[in-house]
């Protein structure tokens, strides 16, 4: 046990103390927090003027609807402008397009045409259609003797609440789509986690393989307690990593939004919002539930979300690591590993593509029965979690998971006692096969 634990620590003070590991630990986040500041600056301070649109209204239906804003000024031009002064005028001043509206007849305008000096913003172009759809139901519904007034009283829009009812009666507000992104970015950093530390204990075996100091090392420490404690030492560095990157991201996003103020940013977010409701419904804006949000996130356990992400962080990076492990002892380069990745990277994968529909439907039976199996339960289950699933399935899938390690690790150790003293020799998927099921 004394020679794990000092493979484990000559692993994590390697990994630790290197000046590439220091930079990433502290850059990162400051390129998250960097990025998600900017765009709260620039969407609270406005980085565009305001635009002006020249409006040649050939039917004389739209001035009223066209009102001017904080981001749009209309200026209309006299109806009896011809389409060439009008291109004209527009061109010698410095206003941002030329909106043309033809005279028609019947119900919907033709050959509508915005002239700009340069491609418009799909933002300002959805703006103008929207004001002037407006107005032609308006005219429609005027048509038909019918105010807007009936309409708007008519006109319903349905916010539908979900809450989680418990066998024992117990009520709680949920969110598809905070459970949703919850589970989706767990599972996806749980991958990442386990390619990005995985690949490093692959590329270790083999340098040290290739730099023949595995034989020296391997005489005074067994060949199962060299993997095993280069796999545990990078598990706690990828830990390391992981708890300076969430402590780093929350106190740099703290000290960000009182740097921008958070005042400006929930504003800034209620009109995003009111404008989105606009657009979409044509009706008047709902009101941005910022607490409703905050009562959903926080009815989210997340204790146990936490507490499992570090279980599965750790069961799926232990389960992978054997495995890259393996492939590191049997190759005599980093080249030759590529033969034998496939088989390996194919589960997670999978899990990937299953824990798409598992969000949407976590207690189905292909997301349920994934998120069993030891080689995909460490994505899926963090997919599925956030959704209250039963505690017997989170407890069945965690007891399986540490079969699957002991189990991996075991027949990853069978192979890798020899593989790693082997060199020169043709390794295939026959050769690895019969490393682990003879005795030598």
């Amino acid at each position: 046990m004394n020679k794990i634990l000092l493979v484990i620590r000559r692993e994590y003070l390697t990994r630790v103390t290197n000046k590439t590991f220091i930079l990433m630990t502290f850059l990162t986040p400051l390129l998250i927090v960097g990025v998600y500041a900017l765009i709260i600056f620039l969407s609270v301070k406005g980085v565009e003027d305001q635009k002006k649109i020249i409006v040649l209204d050939k039917s004389e239906k739209f001035e009223k609807a066209l009102v001017s804003s904080d981001n749009l000024e209309f200026e209309f031009l006299p109806e009896s402008l011809s389409g060439d002064l009008a291109k004209e005028s527009y061109l010698d001043s410095k206003a941002y397009g030329l909106l043309y509206i033809p005279d028609f007849k019947g119900d919907n305008p033709k050959d509508v045409v915005l002239r700009t000096k340069g491609n418009p913003g799909i933002g300002t172009l959805t703006v103008i259609e929207s004001m002037l759809e407006d107005e032609i139901e308006r005219l429609k519904l005027q048509k038909k003797g019918l105010s807007t007034d009936i309409f708007d009283e008519i006109n319903s829009d349905i916010d539908i609440t979900t809450i989680n009812l418990s066998e024992d009666g117990t009520e709680k507000k949920t969110s598809a789509l905070v459970g949703t992104i919850a589970g989706g970015a767990s599972a996806y950093m749980i991958f990442i986690f386990i390619m990005i530390y995985g690949s490093q204990v692959m590329r270790g075996v083999v340098e040290e393989k290739s730099g023949k100091i595995v034989e020296v090392i391997v005489s005074s420490v067994k060949p199962f307690q060299l993997m095993a404690g280069k796999i545990i030492g990078i598990a706690a560095v990828g830990l390391t990593q992981l708890f300076m990157w969430v402590v780093l991201t929350v106190i740099l996003l703290v000290v960000a939004s009182a740097f921008i103020g958070q005042t400006e940013v929930v504003n800034t977010a209620m009109e995003s919002q009111q404008q989105l409701d606009n657009f979409n419904q044509g009706g008047a804006p709902s009101e941005f539930q910022v607490n409703v949000i905050t009562e959903v996130i926080s009815s989210l356990n997340l204790p146990l979300i936490v507490a499992c992400f570090i279980f599965y962080f750790l069961g799926g990076f232990l389960i992978y690591a054997s495995l890259f492990a393996m492939i590191g002892s049997v190759v005599d380069s980093e080249t030759d590993t590529q033969q034998f990745m496939f088989p390996v990277i194919l589960p997670i994968i999978i899990s990937i593509g299953v824990g798409l529909p598992a969000v949407e439907s976590p207690n189905g039976t292909l997301a349920t029965v994934f998120s069993m199996i030891p080689l995909t339960s460490p994505v899926v289950m963090m997919a599925r979690l956030p959704f209250d699933i039963p505690a017997w399935q989170i407890i069945v899938s965690m007891v399986l998971l540490i079969l699957g390690i002991i189990g991996t690790a075991w027949l990853a150790g069978r192979v890798y006692r020899i593989g790693i003293l082997t060199r020169g020799a043709k390794v295939s998927y026959k050769l690895i096969f019969k490393w682990m099921i003879k005795n030598y």
